[in-house]
């Protein structure tokens, strides 16, 4: 079954990006395709209403990927992720047992 979020997502994402008509954005390296679908949008935009909004580039940093608390992708379908939420005792909880080095092979 298809949902609107197939659609609707990653076109709020790309509003919430091209709405500070910023020209780099800091994202993991698994976010890119989401870049790559901001300029798309953008470039049907502009192609239709003038120049309004800049091609963005992804800004990765040293560590392009964060991990899940188990080394995994990061989801909440997994139960790997910190919450906001969580309360102090539970983020001590899930922090230690957390994988710390991501210059270490297993991340690749």
């Amino acid at each position: 079954m298809h949902t609107y979020a197939f659609l609707g997502y990653p076109v709020l994402q790309a509003a919430d990006i091209l709405i500070y008509k910023a020209d780099t954005v800091p994202v993991g390296k698994d976010q890119v395709p989401h870049i790559e679908l901001t300029n798309n949008i953008a470039e049907k935009f502009n192609s239709l209403y003038g120049n309004v909004f800049p091609s963005v580039k992804p800004l990765l940093t040293k560590v392009p990927k964060l991990l899940g608390i188990d080394a995994r992708k990061m989801s909440k379908s997994y139960d790997n992720f910190i919450a906001l939420g969580d309360s102090e005792e539970t983020i001590l909880k899930k922090c230690s047992g957390m994988f710390t080095d991501p210059f270490e092979d297993k991340i690749n």
